[in-house]
């Protein structure tokens, strides 16, 4: 049970973590990729 919390825990947490990078370096990436997010 507690690794099946963990492993939720870091499945959230790692794409909250890519999406805040993302963000930061978004700015350097072309303006296609940016939307292709969205």
């Amino acid at each position: 049970m507690i690794y099946e919390v963990i492993a939720i825990a870091v499945a959230f947490t790692v794409p909250a973590v890519l999406t805040i990078i993302y963000g930061k370096t978004r700015r350097l990436e072309p303006a296609s990729l940016a939307e292709d997010r969205r």
